[in-house]
């Protein structure tokens, strides 16, 4: 086992090339001595005769020092260019935390053995690196802080590349770090709204690469300020979902708009009346859980008649596509519910709208029902999201973050890994709990600019209602 020191070699993770390039000065320095001791002692060979046998060593000596000396020298830039980019990586994230003069971040002592560092391209994470770095005389704490030294380790080809993700081990024995290229944007642009519609039902695209999968998660809040890209996501990803199409489950796409805004114009949108009154809102709540309940129902038959839970994305049983109640401006809506029920709405307060809201985030996933938030700016308490429905959704996303909203949504620990910069609309941090994205990444959400958004939203949400009226009324 290697063990750290105050003094180690000047070649202490150098390069192959550099190494070999080294190797070839050094043998090129002896050829030369050799080549002059040759010179000098061919002069005495002329009288001494004795002398001949030597020289003609030191003639062969040479001859086998040019040839080592040139292969080495030819194979430098061959080493460099068929070194793997995951060794680079190693190597560089090796001197940045091994070597005594970047200051020791892992606070390691003369004899303590160094820890296992491995590099290899990510399986989940396309164009990422995965660095597994094992504590063995270092705390998990002392490898979790030394995020920013990893980043700044990597020059050269990698100077884009930075920490993005951050797994510790269950048994706290190490940590694995996803190393991404963070300038790379892989926004998806859409020409044509069939662009936005995923080959699987159950999935949402985000950018290149990376799914909203609601097999796995549901329930969203999506968050930003205004401009910042939010509406047209959940546009996006409404669009997807009614591209497929309703089930004979009685699934559906309700939207409410808080503020009756653009989205209250489109057929089938729900949103209060002009003097603010909301229990339509409630009412199309309750129908939503109802038609859950359905669901539910129709899954749990025909579980009992297959004596084995069958659930809703299970294709092969059953053909559910997911239903999505959105709330666009929902902090502007709940503020719209009255604190105390009047005499005509007896049923109807704020208690009621927050515990059936918290039951559909809670209870109605394993039917493929989900709720989707839209809020101005991640918040809690009064204001805004209330902590409980807040810590219920599965998937978040927050638009043009700042690290002070981002906080409403992520741990400092998680948040600390990330980048903060000048951001453009679209530009996001995600997480969803689907065992890859469960800490928050840097993406950039699709571009669906070229094509009229609201116009197709209102042409697919009259096709889905109608279909769905069909397929009710041969039901």
């Amino acid at each position: 086992m290697k063990t750290f020191t105050q003094n180690p070699s000047k070649l202490a993770y150098c390069s192959p090339a550099t190494k070999a390039v080294v190797a070839g000065s050094v043998t090129l320095v002896i050829t030369l001595l050799i080549f002059a001791l040759e010179i000098a002692v061919s002069r005495l060979a002329e009288t001494l005769e004795f002398l001949a046998a030597f020289v003609n060593t030191l003639q062969q000596t040479s001859v086998i020092l040019v040839i080592i000396t040139s292969a080495l020298f030819i194979s430098a830039p061959i080493v460099a260019i068929l070194n793997p980019d995951s060794a680079k990586i190693k190597r560089y994230i090796s001197r940045r935390l091994l070597l005594p003069c970047f200051g020791n971040p892992l606070g390691l002592r003369e004899g303590d053995v160094l820890p296992s560092i491995k590099v290899k391209k990510s399986k989940k994470y396309d164009g990422d690196f995965e660095v597994y770095i094992s504590c063995i005389s270092s705390s998990i704490e002392k490898l979790q802080s030394a995020v920013s030294c990893l980043s700044s380790s990597l020059t050269n080809n990698f100077k884009n590349f930075a920490v993005t993700r951050v797994f510790p081990d269950v048994n706290m024995s190490g940590i694995k770090f996803i190393v991404s290229n963070v300038s790379k944007r892989k926004q998806i642009i859409i020409n044509d709204i069939a662009e936005l519609k995923h080959d699987i039902a159950t999935k949402i695209k985000v950018q290149q690469g990376v799914d909203i999968d609601l097999t796995k998660t549901g329930s969203m809040i999506v968050s930003g300020r205004t401009r910042s890209g939010k509406s047209t996501f959940a546009l996006s990803s409404l669009l997807s979902i009614l591209m497929h199409g309703p089930d004979e489950f009685g699934s559906s796409i309700t939207i409410v708009d808080g503020k009756r805004a653009e989205l209250s114009m489109l057929p089938g949108v729900i949103a209060p009346d002009e003097d603010g009154n909301v229990y339509p809102v409630y009412k199309a709540l309750l129908e939503f859980e109802q038609a859950v309940k359905l669901r539910q129902r129709a899954l749990n038959d025909l579980s009992k008649k297959h004596g084995n839970a069958v659930l809703w994305h299970n294709s092969k049983v059953i053909q559910m596509r997911p239903s999505i109640l959105y709330i666009d401006e929902y902090v502007s809506l709940r503020n719209l519910v009255p604190r105390k029920a009047s005499k005509e709405h007896p049923d109807f307060d704020l208690a009621a709208f927050d515990s059936l809201l918290l039951r559909l985030f809670t209870m109605a996933s394993s039917a493929g029902a989900y709720v989707w938030l839209s809020v101005p700016i991640a918040s809690v308490g009064e204001a805004g999201v209330p902590t409980i429905v807040r810590e219920s959704v599965s998937s978040k996303i927050l638009f043009k973050p700042s690290r002070e909203a981002a906080l409403y949504l992520w741990t400092a620990a998680e948040l600390d890994v990330l980048t903060f910069r000048d951001f453009k609309a679209g530009d996001a941090f995600f997480s969803s709990q689907d065992g890859i994205h469960d800490t928050p990444s840097f993406v950039s959400t699709p571009d669906i600019c070229n094509i009229d958004c609201y116009k197709q939203l209102g042409v697919l949400l009259e096709e889905y209602n109608a279909e769905k009226n069909i397929e009710a009324a041969v039901s």
